[in-house]
């Protein structure tokens, strides 16, 4: 049995929390780039198979590194 305190703060919860698909998306972008600009995807010790959530190409990085002016 839950308490009803605990029962109506997730009815609550669930009634008013909405996040688009456009939000998520964009959401997962940002933290895509700012482990990109950062220099996180590529830390000692890790694999070579580091992908984005948004999986970028190998072209598109390069292209990108070109255009932040990233060697």
């Amino acid at each position: 049995m839950v308490p009803f305190a605990i029962d109506e703060a997730e009815r609550l919860f669930n009634k008013h929390l909405y996040v688009s698909l456009t939000l998520a998306q964009m959401w997962r972008t940002r933290e895509d780039c700012m482990t990109f600009e950062s220099g996180l995807e590529r830390m000692p010790g890790m694999d070579d198979t580091y992908r984005s959530s948004t999986f970028l190409s190998n072209v598109r990085v390069s292209l990108l590194r070109v255009l932040m002016g990233i060697p």
